[in-house]
């Protein structure tokens, strides 16, 4: 049975108490959440790590519950925002129901370990039997004791992330903090380093799948030639990772029609995380949000609106996206993501001498530009990784705007060398 949030109209599942969207409790008898949630209550002004303390003192008896189960709802509320010590600890309470919630509790303890969660990673190891191991994240996270007199303390930094399938479908509708959005951003947005003799490009860049899959600009790889830069590196997690630019598009130059996009594939960057690729519509004053190198001095974000989701560009028969998110030489190439965490756009250009009129490329031209990239490779699904899933199986843009594209001549030999 399905129910329906009062306060901001979401879908609860049947055994819902709280509201995963605005965290409002639900109460069938009245026509509006009750305002006494603990959410309501706290979550404006707490933050995740508090919020799970509250949560574990509810647990152990030290703060009375307002209702039943509210420490494992709370923790289902944060586990879904991407917080791993209440992953680890919702986890736990479904495995005290026996056999019924082993399923789930081994979802989230999967999805907590593969984010670097050490009780996480040890618990599935030692209690069930199963070989993990982290992902690459840049520090291992101290996860809080499960059994202690006092309140855990908890990773002062610990990113929020975006659960796999299944549960990412579950918490769709959680709108993110700043602070979150670049937690979760900064595990897949690279700096790109392009060479040749005399000369040095940077730009930005992320991975759409855990094999080293790259998107960014055409034009961040393309020197003034026209040709692909002699040296390409990809800088991650405080690594330079050769890379080799697996098909390249074109600049716009208002006359052409073209994709300025390229996809990279990196060497060695493996099992690591993508981003989530959106699929809703650009609305005009959408907050948004810009993850990338500016100006060459490492990854940083930026937020604004979306100023106009639909601006007509000379030469392309397709829109840009334009925001008012203060971008950079550097940024080229970066995400543009939504108030979810996912992207939307990639950044393309910006106006010189003009304030707040940057644009991106659509993210339905940057799906169908991988599932063209796909087409053309035929390589198995273990090598191409999520490419497969991002990738649209229908085409609507016409085949013109990717005839200039083409593959590097020995990139197939070039990936298959790494796998």
């Amino acid at each position: 049975m399905m129910k329906i949030c009062q306060n901001c109209k979401a879908k609860l599942n049947s055994d819902d108490l709280f509201c995963s969207s605005c965290g409002a409790k639900y109460n069938p008898d009245s026509a509006s959440n009750e305002k006494d949630s603990l959410f309501l209550k706290y979550s404006s002004y707490l933050n995740n790590d508090s919020l799970f303390n509250v949560a574990w003192a509810k647990e152990q008896g030290i703060v009375k519950s307002d209702v039943a189960d509210e420490a494992e709802q709370i923790y289902k509320f944060l586990a879904m925002k991407g917080h791993l010590n209440s992953m680890f600890r919702y986890a736990m309470m479904l495995l005290n129901r026996g056999p019924s919630g082993l399923t789930e509790a081994r979802t989230w303890l999967k999805i907590a370990s593969e984010h670097g969660h050490v009780e996480s990673i040890n618990y599935l190891k030692a209690e069930l039997g199963e070989d993990v191991k982290g992902s690459c994240v840049s520090h291992v996270l101290q996860s809080a004791p499960t059994v202690s007199p006092t309140v855990p303390s908890v990773s002062p930094a610990e990113p929020a992330v975006s659960p796999a399938q299944p549960a990412q479908s579950v918490r769709s509708g959680a709108v993110l903090s700043g602070e979150e959005v670049y937690s979760k951003l900064q595990r897949s947005a690279v700096e790109i380093h392009a060479y040749t003799a005399n000369l040095k490009a940077r730009s930005s860049g992320f991975l759409v799948s855990s094999t080293g899959f790259v998107v960014t600009n055409a034009h961040a790889v393309l020197d003034d030639d026209g040709e692909v830069y002699q040296n390409v590196q990809v800088y991650y997690g405080g690594k330079y990772y050769p890379a080799r630019v697996v098909a390249v598009g074109s600049p716009a130059d208002g006359k052409n029609d073209s994709v300025d996009l390229a996809l990279l594939i990196a060497a060695g960057l493996t099992d690591c995380s993508a981003v989530d690729l959106g699929d809703e519509e650009c609305r005009n004053g959408q907050k948004v949000y810009l993850i990338g190198n500016s100006l060459g001095d490492g990854i940083c974000i930026t937020s604004g609106i979306i100023s106009d989701g639909k601006r007509a560009m000379p030469g392309l028969s397709y829109p840009y996206i334009m925001t008012d998110a203060a971008a950079n030489h550097g940024n080229s190439g970066g995400p543009l993501v939504d108030e979810r965490g996912s992207v939307i756009g990639v950044l393309v250009a910006g106006v010189q001498n003009a304030e707040g009129m940057n644009y991106a490329i659509p993210i339905d031209i940057v799906k169908e530009f991988l599932a063209y990239v796909v087409s053309l490779l035929n390589l198995p699904q273990s090598i191409l990784g999520e490419l497969y899933s991002a990738s649209p199986s229908n085409m609507s843009i016409k085949d013109k705007i990717f005839k200039g594209i083409h593959l590097a001549i020995d990139v197939i030999e070039f990936i298959l060398s790494i796998f």
